[in-house]
């Protein structure tokens, strides 16, 4: 089941080891966090100029879908406590 408010298009690794969209927002949260800083490393190695213009665009991505991933987590930690 994918989280409702989650993008559903996150890929993880389930408990038996296959590969399954996420199902939960925090473990959304932690891909595109994973996502973010794999694109930095990346980015700190790049020699050719496509492809670190490829790595800012995807670093930009990453980054402000984490803080769009963060603010439905703080909005859901709020409504289960208004409940």
């Amino acid at each position: 089941m994918l989280y409702p408010d989650c993008c559903g298009q996150c890929i993880v690794k389930g408990e038996d080891g296959r590969e399954e969209f996420c199902s939960s927002l925090y473990q959304c949260i932690e891909k595109v966090k994973e996502e973010w800083m794999n694109a930095k490393a990346q980015f700190d190695e790049a020699i050719d100029k496509d492809h670190i213009d490829s790595l800012i665009y995807k670093i930009n991505y990453c980054e402000r879908k984490f803080i769009y991933l963060l603010n439905l987590a703080k909005k859901e930690k709020l409504r289960k406590q208004l409940k």
